[in-house]
């Protein structure tokens, strides 16, 4: 997952952060049955907000959904900048 969001220039170096379910217990919030939880700002917010640049988004968009697919991940929005990410 992160060598996919580095090459479609989602990167994640500045303002996002995994977090395991411990960490994310430990932040002081119930990470609920997700395997993991990213936390951003930035282009993957951009783009599961529907902020990303337009037309590239829909390749972007549909590509990151086949990568989850293919990992066996979905996710949901907890707030504008959290995702929680579950396995299918």
């Amino acid at each position: 997952m992160w060598a996919w969001l580095k090459k479609s220039d989602m990167e994640l170096t500045y303002d996002a952060k995994l977090w395991t379910p411990a960490e994310w217990r430990k932040h002081g919030s119930d990470p609920g049955n997700a395997v993991f939880v990213i936390t951003t700002e930035g282009p993957l917010y951009q783009l599961v907000n529907g902020h990303y640049d337009a037309p590239a988004a829909t390749k972007v968009d549909r590509d990151f959904n086949k990568m989850l697919k293919s990992l066996g991940l979905w996710y949901d929005m907890g707030s504008a900048v959290e995702l929680y990410f579950y396995d299918k």
